[in-house]
């Protein structure tokens, strides 16, 4: 029976691995020197990539400064990129999602400061020679997330408020942490490419916050993802990632099939002990 147990403890962890989520892109955002022109840690999906200023102004703003703790990103209210009349500045790495496929975009941030109304935010943007911005007149191609703080002067009461398709659909969360400042919050969003209709999901420290599936045009017309802050607002971003996450349907098949693997091994094992009782006798 011992060995019979150590055998289907390989083939589950064997399932596991299979089923784990894979890191396209992934930095610590740790370091020295501005996050422009440096590489994250691993970018798969295009591998030498580097960190660029999203819309691509002019000239990169130096507001993006890795520390050891993480990126601090500072306001920037001379940052007009585009010709748009609102201030904003975000990191940009190149990527576009494939259909039938599912993608979690995660940051850790700490908002440290701001007026009311701004706000740091993550985000699937468009190509990264587009003239969109991160604010909420702006119809960015894909969906967004932004958090700021109720514990800044004057600021609303929710913190967290998501974009799944512009102006078109937005709604509006009081986080876990609201009326709080300097706590880090882990920020999520899953984009299901999986179904003809896509599926976006946003959460907050790993609890769901609310979801939209797109019933018309899905945002094909992605192509980077982002983070960053607008107007006034400052930040720490400690972390920054996107992986691509196995179908559930996957999992638990790869699961079923480990569980019947190990009942198929105890089935012979059983018969071999039967076969042997007869011989004996």
């Amino acid at each position: 029976m011992a060995k019979f147990t150590a055998i289907l403890a390989i083939i589950v962890a064997l399932a596991a691995t299979r089923a784990s989520a894979t890191p396209i892109i992934s930095d610590p955002l740790t370091g020295s020197g501005d996050l422009f022109s440096s590489a994250p840690q691993t970018d798969t999906y295009n591998p030498g990539d580097t960190w660029l200023a999203y819309p691509a102004p002019t000239t990169l703003p130096s507001n993006f400064a890795r520390t050891a703790s993480g990126t601090t990103v500072a306001a920037d209210n001379n940052f007009f990129p585009g010709g748009q009349g609102s201030a904003a500045s975000a990191a940009s790495l190149a990527f576009v999602p494939t259909a039938g496929n599912i993608y979690m975009l995660q940051a850790t941030v700490t908002v440290t400061g701001g007026n009311a109304g701004d706000w740091a935010f993550l985000g699937f943007g468009g190509s990264q020679s587009d003239t969109f911005i991160y604010s909420n007149n702006a119809d960015v191609p894909g969906p967004w997330m932004l958090i700021r703080s109720s514990a800044l002067s004057g600021q609303q009461a929710d913190d967290i408020q998501t974009f799944s398709n512009g102006e078109s659909n937005s709604a509006d969360y009081t986080g876990a942490n609201s009326g709080s400042i300097d706590i880090p919050q882990t920020l999520s969003m899953v984009l299901n490419t999986t179904a003809a209709h896509w599926k976006i999901s946003y959460y907050e420290n790993g609890g769901l916050l609310g979801s939209f599936t797109y019933s018309g045009s899905n945002p094909t017309t992605i192509g980077s993802v982002n983070f960053g802050e607008y107007v006034t607002t400052t930040a720490t971003f400690t972390s920054f990632s996107l992986t691509l996450v196995p179908e559930p349907s996957s999992i638990t098949l790869l699961g079923l099939g480990a569980i019947g693997c190990g009942v198929v091994l105890l089935q012979r094992r059983h018969a071999r002990k039967l076969n042997g009782a007869a011989i004996k006798l």
